[in-house]
């Protein structure tokens, strides 16, 4: 997904640009569709920090990595 966002393609003419904004749509949908699936990873992985599980330090480090992931690639 970060390498098809982050591609250098531009658009030559009108058709290739609307090829673009059809894979930008597409791109958004996913990620749409996700929205949920991170939502629950990143309150279930609160909540074990809260919880202080034993893993909660790694946790944390992990959810760091992935909300500086999800900025960069939305």
């Amino acid at each position: 997904m970060l390498a098809r966002i982050t591609a250098d393609d531009l658009a030559r003419d009108v058709s290739g640009a609307e090829a673009l904004i059809s894979r930008h749509k597409e791109n958004k949908m996913e990620i749409d569709a996700r929205v949920k699936d991170f939502t629950r990873f990143t309150q279930k992985g609160k909540a074990l920090i809260a919880d202080k599980n034993f893993m909660a330090s790694e946790v944390h480090i992990y959810l760091s990595y992935f909300s500086v992931l999800t900025l960069v690639s939305w």
